[in-house]
């Protein structure tokens, strides 16, 4: 259960990332091309990516043990 919760907070936590990248653009950008073109908030992104995707598979990791914990029983 606390991998579930555990997993749902990385997740949530890679999607805002991911969106405030977007959101500094908008606000910074205001008609430019490319905003953040040398900038190091480009990571922001990436990580949000590689944050999403551990939350998911720590919860797909959850559910294959309460599977095996279930079917045992």
């Amino acid at each position: 259960m606390y991998r579930k919760i555990a997993g749902a907070i990385l997740c949530l936590s890679g999607v805002l990332l991911y969106i405030t990248y977007f959101i500094c653009g908008a606000l910074a950008g205001a008609g430019k091309l490319y905003v953040f073109y040398d900038s190091s908030i480009q990571h922001l992104t990436t990580f949000g990516v590689v944050l999403f995707i551990v939350g998911l598979l720590y919860m797909i990791w959850d559910e294959i043990l309460d599977y095996q914990k279930n079917r045992k029983a």
